[in-house]
């Protein structure tokens, strides 16, 4: 198994290889906790709804783009309760929320 990539800024995962697990170093990570290239942002949430900050997600978004083919898959990971009740995060602005598919998982925690 590969371990994950810890970085810093979006620009450390530039050329990395597919299947490649990312995870920020900061604990407060700008909108997302972890990824993997070439397009997958993971966020882990309790929460029935989870805003998500604009600035983070468009610098992820460009970044991810630059290293793989189509949309960028944004996925939430979810308790039971609230898995069932999770709706579509908006995300501003409107070129960032088109360009994500988001995708919701029931995880057992």
């Amino acid at each position: 198994a590969v371990a994950p990539l810890v970085f810093d800024n979006w620009e450390d995962i530039q050329g990395k290889p597919h299947g490649q697990y990312l995870r920020p170093r900061s604990k407060t990570n700008e909108s997302v906790d972890s990824g993997m290239q070439p397009n997958i942002l993971i966020q882990i949430t309790v929460s029935k709804r989870h805003d998500l900050k604009p600035g983070g997600m468009k610098r992820a978004l460009e970044f991810l783009e630059k290293n793989g083919p189509g949309a960028v898959e944004l996925y939430f990971a979810l308790p039971s309760d609230a898995f069932k009740s999770f709706s579509r995060t908006e995300i501003k602005p409107a070129a960032v929320n088109s360009a994500v598919k988001q995708f919701a998982l029931e995880v057992g925690f």
